[in-house]
């Protein structure tokens, strides 16, 4: 592990050149089109030695979802959620491992809510990225999650092809339902 976030997309050779701004000896930057930087460095014992941020980006490549919790924004692309600290106006650690694609984020203004790919499941996390609960299986009405929606009375609506469930954020239970006449896209 070198400390990027993907994949290494350029090496930049850095020459001691003995002035006041450069390094001390020569090395190698590692960058992953992110404008994060490893430091490698062939005169030390240990060949990555610190990271180097030249600029700050987001990890993924799409945005697919966004939600914003006080100052941090939350961008869903794949199968990570990037965050941006709009007070420090800089892109932190991506949130990772969930395993799926997102397919829908949505928040309560305290709590991120996502869907994954199928096999679907739905995750309550803290904007820390840390796990509260998840619902999938049997507590969802198909393993395929179209979109979420969150009605600001408790209750987080999952839309599927012809049914929807509903999950109610105090008790975690969760009930389903079949519509008739249209996809839903939103709680009213």
């Amino acid at each position: 592990n070198l400390g990027l976030t993907r994949q290494a997309v350029d090496i930049i050779p850095w020459a001691a050149t003995g002035g006041a701004r450069g390094p001390p000896s020569s090395i190698a930057l590692l960058g992953d089109g992110t404008g994060m930087f490893s430091v490698l460095d062939p005169s030390s014992q240990v060949l990555y030695t610190t990271d180097f941020e030249l600029a700050s980006g987001p990890s993924g490549m799409d945005m697919t979802n966004v939600v914003q919790i006080q100052d941090q924004v939350f961008v869903a692309s794949g199968d990570l959620i990037d965050v941006f600290n709009s007070t420090a106006w800089r892109w932190t650690d991506p949130l990772t491992g969930f395993g799926q694609d997102i397919v829908s984020m949505v928040t309560d203004g305290t709590l991120i809510y996502l869907a994954t790919e199928s096999p679907a499941s739905i995750l309550e996390l803290d904007p820390d990225g840390t796990w509260l609960r998840i619902w999938g299986g049997v507590d969802l009405a198909q393993d395929e999650v179209l979109d979420l929606a969150y009605d600001n009375t408790g209750y987080l609506v999952a839309t599927h092809l012809g049914e929807v469930t509903v999950i109610d954020l105090i008790t975690g239970g969760s009930s389903y339902y079949t519509w008739d006449v249209g996809r839903f896209n939103d709680v009213v």
